[in-house]
């Protein structure tokens, strides 16, 4: 998925994320394709993206669930993201409680950085540098 979105211009991905319907998980179900292209027409030079993974709504597991069992689905996302939108920055901001996912979640971070997917030149693209790091959440 990442070497095609790599294969197109930024707004061809978003057009092509517009076009699927794709809306976020949140209450809103706000589209996806809107908030890049958002996003993208914002000014300034850095934009972020970022993964809340506070999960603060009762009853909720699906950010545990999800960055236990497919990070990469996860990070592969903020990635194409980053393209679409022109960010170099990515943040997983984890829930303290999870402490015990940081570890395995650097580690995947570390194997996409040496796959060459995450730093500079990502996917061999010259000119589109993107990381992620993770940011610890204090506590509720």
């Amino acid at each position: 998925m990442l070497k095609n979105c790599l294969a197109t211009t930024p707004e061809q991905t978003i057009g092509t994320v517009t076009e699927s319907g794709l809306r976020g998980y949140g209450g809103a179900g706000f589209r996806t394709g809107l908030k890049w292209q958002l996003c993208r027409a914002a000014p300034g030079d850095d934009k972020y993206v970022i993964c809340n993974a506070d999960e603060g709504e009762p009853g909720t597991f699906k950010d545990r669930a999800l960055l236990t069992r497919s990070p990469q689905d996860v990070f592969m996302g903020m990635i194409i993201a980053a393209y679409a939108i022109g960010s170099r920055h990515g943040i997983v901001y984890l829930r303290a409680e999870y402490v015990y996912l940081k570890r395995y979640l650097e580690g995947q971070l570390q194997q996409l950085r040496d796959g060459g997917l995450l730093g500079c030149g990502v996917g061999e693209r010259p000119g589109f540098d993107f990381d992620i790091r993770v940011q610890m959440g204090a506590g509720s």
